[in-house]
Formats: C-alpha cells, structure tokens, sequence
C-alpha cells in the first residue's frame, strides 16, 4: 500500500450504536490521497471491537486496529500518546472518537490542501454541530469567513472552542508535549492551544461534522455526575494552565488568568472550595469586567448561602 498522507486516529469504547457511523464518514471522504484509520478499541464491553473486525475484513489495506484486553483509560495511560500516535504514519493526523462523525464528503481534502499549500500552518479545525438526543441544538460557527485564530483566542475559548472531531494537524504535534500538555488529563484543549502558538492554526467556517454533547457514558456526562471527579477535572486544568503560563513566558497570562479564575469560579459556586480559596484563585486575573461578574457572582452566593468553609 502506498504511504498514507493522512492518518485518522480513532478512540472507541463502548460505542455500539455509534461506530458504523463514525467509520462509514471517514470511509465517505473523497481525497486525491491514500488515508488510512487507526482505531483504538479500549476492551470494550458491547459489540464495539465485533463491529471494528468487519471493517477491517472489508477494508484491510485502511483500517489498523488495536484490540486492548485490558481498559487502558482506567489505569491512566494516555492513549493516543501511548498507543496511537507512534503506530500513525501519515504527514498529518486528524483525530476522531467514534461517538461523532463527519458529515462533509471533502473535509479531508480541504484541511489538507491548505496545510499543503501554507507550511506555515500548524493546523486546521471546522465548524461543528452539537448533537444532543440526535438532533443539533446549536452550532460552534464562531466565524463566517475562513481565517487563522490566535492563541489568546483559542484560551479564551476553552476546550469547547472546537470539537475534537474538526482537528487535523501536522503529525510533528501528535508526540510534540510541553509540561502543560503532559499535566493535562484531557485530550482537546492543551492540543488546541499547542497548534496555535506552534504555527497558523487556521478555522474553516464550513459545518464539517457531529458532535454528540454530554452524550449517557461520556466522559463529560460522567464528570458532571460526579463532584470528586469534577474537583479533579477542574483542579488540573487550574495546574496545567500555570504551567503553560510559565512555558510561554507569560506572553498570555490576561487569558489564562482568566480562565483559571473561571475555573476557580465554578469550583466555588458548586461548593467544591472556601470563599477564601476563590479569592486566591481569582487574585492574578487583571481587573476588568470580566473579573467584576465572576466576583459578584460569586459574592452573591456566599451571601446567600454562607458558604465560608
């Protein structure tokens, strides 16, 4: 087989109802290239790496699998780091977890004609759908005209600046990871923010695929159920953050301090941290409008409830 140009790495866990979607839009794409799909299953307890064989029966010069017999997200192993980026031999990487998927028949082939032709680029990412219950309930169209984002644009912005789904990048950033990525337990939003301060990373305004928001069993969902695991979650991006303000020279530290107030903001109002701890958290963030409605926000709260633990 000739050398893929671009690799779509896939996460699978328990997806059943979801895969043969999510496989059949990438195996939709019309390209001028060869692309090939590596695909993750995480021991999967439904009929997830069932389905992933067919494929691969059927398409085996494209689809590479991996079949874990043992959970790998539950002993805190990076999977793409670990498991899926090494095994990509394409010049790019586009990243998909197979609970979305791509509605557009040329998405690949217009992240990569670009990249080919700006060597300057970092990255690309699309506008998405939010899909809950299966129907769309909004859009992240942020803009209306194609363009590259800043980084201070994409902090802002947080990890929901632009689905996972809508990545595709220069596969010399798959394995590229400064401390603030490596402190990071999530995937998207340290990698956004590594594409644009690396290069351009540069938006397209076109709808390109699915995202399933909060979707039953998703790590999301799972987050906001769970108060310990949303300290954690919420705790992290507060360290990792820092960290990243160390590592950039403090070149951003309006926007990541705003952020981490943010952050620090939703810990307080969910009763996860003292009025005390907020105000330390919130200490860095330069005075402004946005800083005075987290603090009457929160203020409100404290009066109302007497949180003062």
């Amino acid at each position: 087989m000739t050398k893929p140009v671009i690799s779509v790495c896939c996460l699978a866990y328990n997806h059943e109802p979801y895969i043969r979607q999510a496989l059949d839009g990438i195996l939709m794409q019309k390209t001028e290239f060869p692309f090939e799909v590596i695909i993750h299953d995480d021991a999967s307890t439904d009929h997830t790496a069932e389905i992933i064989r067919e494929y691969e029966e059927k398409y085996p010069d494209i689809i590479k699998p991996i079949y874990q017999k043992k959970n790998q997200y539950s002993q805190g192993i990076n999977i793409l780091k670990e498991w899926v980026f090494p095994r990509a031999k394409g010049k790019y990487i586009a990243i998909l977890e197979c609970d979305d998927f791509w509605i557009d028949l040329y998405k690949l082939q217009k992240q990569v004609s670009y990249m080919e032709a700006h060597p300057e680029c970092s990255g690309t990412f699309h506008a998405s759908n939010w899909l809950v219950d299966e129907k769309v309930k909004k859009n992240d169209r942020h803009f209306d005209y194609e363009c590259d984002v800043t980084p201070e644009q994409v902090i802002l912005g947080g990890g929901e600046y632009c689905a996972t789904a809508s990545l595709c990048f220069r596969q010399e950033y798959a394995l590229d990871y400064p401390r603030f990525r490596e402190l990071s337990p999530v995937i998207d939003y340290p990698l956004q923010i590594l594409l644009s301060i690396r290069g351009n990373f540069h938006y397209f305004p076109d709808i390109m695929c699915n995202y399933r928001f909060n979707r039953p069993g998703s790590w999301t969902e799972k987050r906001k159920m769970n108060i310990s695991a949303r300290y954690e979650a919420l705790s992290a991006t507060v360290q990792w953050l820092k960290m990243l303000d160390t590592e950039t020279n403090n070149k951003y530290s309006t926007e990541i301090y705003y952020k981490i107030g943010k952050e620090n903001c939703i810990l307080y109002l969910g009763g996860l941290i003292s009025f005390s701890k907020l105000v330390e958290g919130i200490s860095h963030m330069k005075w402004g409008k946005l800083k005075l409605l987290m603090i009457k926000k929160c203020y409100e709260r404290y009066i109302k409830t007497g949180f003062r633990r």
